[in-house]
């Protein structure tokens, strides 16, 4: 297993570590694929350096770690299909309203992600988003999660600088081994929390899925046009780490403080910027549009 350090394509942040994709598929999982997505690659925009300051890069884990990571979380989250109804709501249902959609998202993005690295031939077409036919039964269930993690997982056994299909040029292997990783451990927290109580999130897996926010799908989400490039800067400050980031031009308006788990969790919609767990100093309101996005 390769342990290169990952870099994805170039965003509007930066942080120091210095500071104070069986059986029959049922109707309502049909559509739970990922939609198929835009063949338009986002290149570095005009506007990034603007943003962006300073030369320091997040140091990111290797490959080997994100692929730990990923065999952890996706364990966790079979461990939810076993004891969990499969009819439980899921409180942050942008994609699936119950956990046995949620499965169904989670072995569809897994056996996407795979041949993203797998069959790509350097066209700028996505892979094929067939909907794959995901059992109902929970044995059944369970098991095909679990093949479609160890398909990606050798997918994703390789060369982080190996070329990949992706959302940024050049697209490469070092993008799905984090995003993966990071979105396994939001779905795990999904599930977890639908069934019970979420355990933790590791704070440094969290810390690249700020980063990923900022490098990957803020811009990404603005260059499609479904959020508004930022007018101020806001700084984010993981307590638990003393990783920072800031997001936006010219120096922060507004600085929100919390641990890494509870930041990303913020990024990705499932908290909200007035829950007390933040500790908010500076111009909240100019923060607050600023993060309002959707940024992922």
């Amino acid at each position: 297993m390769m342990c290169d350090s990952v870099r994805a394509g170039p965003g509007p942040w930066r942080r120091r570590p210095d500071r104070p994709e069986g059986a029959a598929l049922g109707a309502r999982t049909q559509s739970l694929a990922p939609q198929r997505l835009t063949s338009r690659r986002v290149e570095s925009p005009t506007w990034a350096a603007t943003w962006c300051r300073d030369a320091d890069r997040l140091g990111c884990m290797d490959a080997a770690s994100y692929l730990r990571h990923f065999r952890r979380e996706l364990d966790a989250f079979a461990a939810c299909l076993a004891v969990g109804d499969l009819d439980t709501p899921i409180e942050h249902g942008d994609s699936a309203d119950d956990l046995a959609e949620l499965a169904a998202v989670v072995g569809s993005a897994n056996l996407f992600a795979a041949a993203a690295v797998s069959d790509w031939d350097g066209r700028p077409e996505p892979p094929d988003g067939t909907p794959p036919v995901v059992p109902e039964e929970r044995a059944e269930l369970i098991r095909w999660i679990d093949g479609t993690g160890e398909v990606l997982l050798m997918a994703l056994d390789t060369d982080a600088t190996s070329p990949a299909w992706g959302f940024y040029t050049p697209p490469n292997v070092g993008h799905w081994q984090r995003s993966c990783s990071v979105s396994m451990m939001l779905w795990r927290w999904d599930a977890e929390r639908a069934t019970g109580v979420a355990a933790p999130m590791d704070p440094q897996l969290a810390g690249a899925g700020i980063a990923e926010v900022f490098e990957v799908l803020a811009p990404r989400q603005i260059g499609r046009g479904k959020a508004w490039p930022p007018d101020a800067c806001v700084r984010l400050d993981a307590t638990d780490t003393g990783d920072w980031w800031v997001f936006g031009p010219g120096d922060p308006v507004a600085e929100i403080a919390g641990s890494a788990e509870d930041l990303l969790l913020l990024l990705r919609g499932r908290r909200t910027p007035h829950d007390p767990v933040f500790a908010w100093t500076g111009d909240r309101d100019s923060a607050l549009s600023v993060l309002k996005g959707p940024l992922a």
